[in-house]
């Protein structure tokens, strides 16, 4: 993964997503589910669910600075979570 201007690339084919369509999961709930599927596009049209996203973070990655970038202006909010070591840290 290369990193340029103080970013790092991550792949999109390393994204898995959760559909929660209540809205109801915690990050508890979803650290211990095993539904996540693979997905080609980060593109779920116009819809009442929360999805939760997850990916790896290369280890090269690790220690630089983190941005999201979305073109998609109707997203409303977004929440980031870190598992290190097997515990949840927010």
């Amino acid at each position: 993964h290369e990193t340029r201007a103080g970013y790092c690339d991550i792949s999109i084919d390393n994204f898995e997503v959760l559909e929660d369509a209540g809205k109801t999961l915690t990050i508890n709930d979803v650290y211990r589910s095993g539904v996540f599927i693979n997905v080609n596009a980060l593109n779920f049209g116009y819809t009442p669910s929360a999805f939760w996203i997850r990916f790896k973070t290369p280890p090269l990655c690790e220690n630089r600075k983190s941005y999201v970038i979305s073109s998609f202006r109707c997203l409303d909010f977004i929440s980031f979570y870190r598992v290190n070591n097997g515990k949840i840290i927010d």
